[in-house]
């Protein structure tokens, strides 16, 4: 395996496995390679999570809410519906459940995707981010809303941020009601704290 500056990096096989999952099969190696990080010089951000826009930063920028699941969510019951039509243990019923799988899994694909680009930019970005430390199991509990936060999947922002900062040279800051109490964090605290007033007075009740 060669890196961009063409300097050649004996690799460690650690592990690997197989899984099958909606139709596919799929392989997953993985290696342990030698990594130093860099020393980041960039900003210490804020960033709020929210529904209508998925993220904002203390620096303005905007990240869309792409609601993949929301879109799929028509050919999913419709998918639904055909596998209950189905007599159990028949071949047309396990077609249709390998059609529904495929739906979902789409809809996780897309997902993911959208949230490793997000993720990368922001810890490529700023040598400190700070999030909000947000109770999303308990949010869930709001049925009414319920259905629009997992689809954000803010739980899966934070796990790809906190395990992407290091190899960037970056940190990621959980900021609860208490706050942080090292400097940096309330630097990045204080990025979010001057983005709500803000985000509350453009954005409709009940959306963040």
């Amino acid at each position: 395996m060669y890196t961009d500056d063409h300097v050649q990096q004996v690799l460690h096989l650690r592990n690997g496995n197989d899984r099958y999952q909606a139709g596919w099969w799929w392989i997953s190696i993985q290696v342990e390679v030698d990594h130093t990080p860099t020393t980041h010089t960039g900003p210490a951000i804020g960033v709020d999570l929210g529904i209508k826009s998925l993220a904002v930063t203390s620096e303005g920028e905007v990240f869309e809410n792409q609601r993949y699941l929301m879109r799929a969510l028509r050919t999913v019951k419709r998918r639904q519906r055909s596998v209950s039509r189905k007599v159990k243990g028949s071949a047309n019923r396990r077609k249709a459940v390998l059609k529904l799988a495929k739906a979902h899994f789409r809809v996780v694909c897309q997902r993911k995707d959208v949230l490793h680009k997000l993720t990368t930019a922001l810890v490529q970005q700023a040598s400190l981010v700070g999030i909000e430390d947000l109770h999303v199991a308990g949010m869930l509990k709001n049925h009414r809303r319920a259905q629009a936060i997992a689809d954000g999947a803010w739980a899966e922002l934070r796990r790809q941020l906190e395990y992407k900062a290091p190899a960037f040279g970056s940190r990621v800051v959980a900021i609860g009601q208490s706050y942080s109490s090292c400097e940096e964090g309330v630097k990045a605290l204080a990025g979010l704290i001057r983005l709500k007033p803000r985000l509350h007075a453009t954005t409709p009740r009940g959306l963040l």
